[in-house]
């Protein structure tokens, strides 16, 4: 520690350079999900032996190919005004389907039998299945296209299938992670300004658990892109919230041993030694509790909970952060953590 207390300075933009680093240069960690991240079932579970059954059996199983299908409904049953304008969809998308890039359309006014697989028994619903190619185009611009190409129809129509499901799965992750960092920042903020009553010291952990998260998540994207390290959707918010509760915690344990051990101390240097000779090492057993516990999930052949091993990858982070970074903030802002 006294090591890490003479060179904090160099410490200090080290940890900087390295954050800034990682985020510039790492592969972008929700580019790595959309390609990376789809959540699947264990291989060996009978959904996904059936799966890969059927792939063999198709005639074009390429992962560029898309299984869609677009769904008509009306509560109140679709009459037959609906029905041929259904019937007017499915003839559109033939029409077009080089410049849609789908095949194997199949139109329940086609044949009796694909009728009744596709259309419900209450007659409230009607699917069109067909296979769509991601070869040339995104999920996204596949859906855009398809939709302009039926606008014309007025009955209600979603476009739905297992790409289109996960894309929509992202996207909304992605949203709730943008909103789960606000929320986490201003609650843990609101709680550091009611504990230490300052408006500067409360910075003193979020930088520290901010730089540890900009770092953290540089890590995991190289990992996830070079070894093939587990990731989800929620993989960003499950090192979110984690990092800045357990990092948060173990900030305000530290300033207040730290605050504790300045009157029983001749100097500040002494009460930051003193902090983390007794609370320290109590700090970092508590935080390798918690790093062997999320690294255990790894071992999970569910890809959504080992994706939750990146969390483990973010304490390790924390406890460096925690042992280096903290000393040069005690010590840097001595007199606003005292005065609290």
């Amino acid at each position: 520690m006294k090591h890490i207390i003479k060179f904090r300075w160099l410490i200090a933009i080290a940890w900087i350079a390295v954050a800034v680093g990682l985020f510039i240069t790492a592969p972008n960690l929700q580019d790595l999900v959309r390609d990376k991240g789809q959540i699947a079932v264990p291989e060996g579970s009978p959904s996904q032996e059936a799966q890969n059954l059927l792939e063999s059996m198709s005639s074009d199983s390429s992962e560029d190919n898309a299984s869609s299908v677009l769904v008509f409904h009306d509560e109140d049953g679709i009459d037959e005004s609906e029905k041929e304008e259904i019937a007017a969809a499915a003839d559109i998308l033939k029409e077009k389907q080089d410049e849609l890039a789908i095949s194997d359309i199949l139109a329940f006014n086609e044949d009796s039998l694909i009728e009744e697989q596709t259309v419900s028994e209450d007659g409230t619903t009607i699917m069109i299945p067909f296979q769509v190619s991601l070869e040339d185009q995104d999920v996204d611009e596949a859906r855009e296209n398809i939709y302009q190409a039926v606008e014309d129809i007025h009955v209600d129509h979603e476009l739905t299938g297992e790409k289109f499901i996960s894309q929509d799965i992202i996207k909304n992750s992605e949203e709730g992670l943008k909103r789960t960092e606000m929320i986490t920042v201003g609650l843990i903020l609101v709680i550091l300004l009611v504990v230490f009553k300052s408006f500067v010291a409360p910075f003193v952990p979020l930088l520290t658990v901010g730089i540890s998260y900009l770092a953290a998540q540089g890590i995991v994207s190289i990992l996830a892109d070079k070894v093939d390290f587990p990731l989800s959707s929620f993989t960003q918010i499950f090192m979110v919230v984690v990092m800045f509760g357990i990092g948060t915690d173990y900030c305000i344990l530290l300033i207040s041993r730290f605050k504790e051990e300045v009157a029983n101390n001749d100097s500040i240097q002494d009460a930051v030694l003193a902090t983390y000779k007794s609370g320290g090492r109590t700090i970092f057993f508590a935080g390798i509790v918690v790093l062997i516990g999320f690294s255990t999930i790894g071992l999970s052949t569910f890809s959504l909970y080992q994706s939750a091993v990146a969390v483990a990858v973010g304490v390790a982070v924390v406890l460096i952060a925690l042992a280096t970074l903290v000393p040069f903030s005690l010590l840097f802002w001595e007199k606003i953590v005292l005065a609290v």
